[in-house]
């Protein structure tokens, strides 16, 4: 069995409530977590990436790395020899929001570099302003 619930309102939360209360201890784990980054958001990300790529000369990799690293940093951790290895947050487990600081980040770049992007409502956004 899985279940997952969206909580969008007092009712559905309720729902989610009561289900973890009638699970049996010892056979299931229950997982909380943020609502990640929506497939129009994506769409549009990697059709941005792209459009610049194509204008800059830059390859997929490179650019999501520098934007990813503008924009959140690197995580770092220390190996059992002592080694410290840095590496960039992957844009796969982002919330919404911070989904969307890579694209505004993506869209000033492209700005800086007279590159014209899409129109986000293609792909079934719309830009605040």
């Amino acid at each position: 069995m899985e279940q997952t619930y969206l909580i969008v309102s007092d009712q559905i939360k309720t729902n989610a409530i009561t289900a973890i209360v009638g699970l049996e201890v010892g056979r299931y784990e229950v997982c909380i977590r943020r609502k990640g980054k929506t497939p129009p958001q994506r769409r549009y990300w990697h059709k941005c990436l792209s459009v610049m790529c194509e204008g800059t000369g830059y390859e997929l990799i490179e650019l999501k790395t520098i934007i990813k690293r503008q924009v959140f940093g690197t995580k770092s951790f220390t190996t059992r020899l002592g080694d410290i290895i840095e590496r960039d947050i992957s844009s796969e487990e982002l919330s919404i929001d911070d989904y969307g600081k890579l694209i505004d980040r993506t869209i000033t770049l492209a700005a800086m570099a007279g590159i014209p992007l899409p129109d986000p409502a293609i792909f079934g956004m719309e830009l605040s302003k």
